[in-house]
């Protein structure tokens, strides 16, 4: 009679470690990443926003590719930015170049950029921050639509392909732009759904337009890029008189500049207007350069049929 109660207690006991087990099992993750363990609770449902931003921090500081501060900056020359340099960037400032259109091509694309510009102040007006969102998610899109598109080029030709590199750049640097000013917007969730509608849009009809016509995709970006030098510019002047607070840094921004602890958002703009400076020269240079290829193969094309 005693063996029997033991072995129903021994029975039940185990049946119980057992689903308790199972239950662990279930409720952790365990990811082996140089060695390390990191346990992941599975749960559905976050009580608040807290959780979430907890569970992202982990997960980010057991990241793969671990990150440090020179990670992301080298997609943009403006890095180290000490107060003398924000100054000498502040000085150097060439003012709001514009390449006039003159071909039919170019007046395409800079009246697209228009309406563009056109459409979103409709929406946003003068709230500079919620706009700088909406431009810098657009924006972030050629880079990597040219530099996926080279990069397939690359691997179907098998030869180099020198401006994938810079194009990607180009992306991470928008997108560094985008994570700044989503920490000092903070976006309702009716303008993170436009944020989401114009990315969608963007990238189909940049991606459709790329393939048939990567001059004029670069220079429909060059032209973009003028409009957000003077976004910025404006957004300078609206600080210096007093009409837009001029906030602390975010610390994702003087992480990735390289900026003064006490940082402030107007020295934030100077350093993403010199970036949107560049590329608003560097698309605009590989749009002539596509230009000048084409007209030297019209020219090799010409002489070839004179010698026949």
């Amino acid at each position: 009679m005693f063996s029997k109660v033991l072995i129903s207690n021994i029975k039940h006991n185990s049946f119980q470690f057992r689903q308790s087990f199972n239950s662990n099992l279930l409720s952790k993750i365990r990811i082996n990443n140089n060695y390390t363990l990191i346990n992941f609770n599975l749960q559905r449902n976050f009580s608040n926003q807290n959780n979430f931003n907890e569970i992202n921090k982990k997960v980010d500081s057991h990241s793969i590719k671990p990150s440090n501060a020179e990670y992301h900056r080298h997609s943009t020359r403006n890095y180290n930015c000490s107060k003398e340099k924000l100054k000498e960037i502040e000085l150097s400032f060439e003012g709001l170049k514009h390449l006039q259109p003159k071909t039919i091509s170019d007046k395409l694309a800079f009246y697209t950029v228009k309406l563009l510009r056109k459409m979103s102040n409709l929406v946003w007006k003068e709230k500079y921050i919620h706009y700088a969102c909406v431009l810098e998610t657009i924006a972030a899109v050629p880079g990597m639509v040219a530099g996926m598109l080279h990069h397939l080029r690359c691997l179907r030709k098998i030869e180099h392909d020198t401006w994938i590199k810079s194009l990607l750049d180009e992306a991470e640097n928008e997108r560094m732009h985008l994570m700044t000013f989503m920490e000092i917007a903070q976006p309702s969730r009716f303008e993170r759904f436009l944020i989401v509608i114009a990315q969608f849009i963007y990238w189909h009809f940049y991606l459709i337009c790329y393939i048939f016509s990567p001059r004029i995709s670069h220079r429909m970006v060059g032209y973009l890029e003028e409009e957000a030098t003077k976004s910025y510019t404006n957004m300078l002047i609206d600080i210096d008189a007093g009409k837009l607070s001029n906030c602390p840094a975010p610390n994702v921004a003087i992480q990735y500049w390289g900026l003064p602890p006490d940082s402030t958002l107007r020295d934030v703009i100077i350093v993403v207007r010199a970036d949107e400076a560049d590329h608003r020269d560097v698309n605009h240079k590989l749009s002539h350069i596509i230009d000048d290829h084409q007209m030297l193969l019209n020219q090799q094309h010409k002489y070839s049929h004179k010698i026949d």
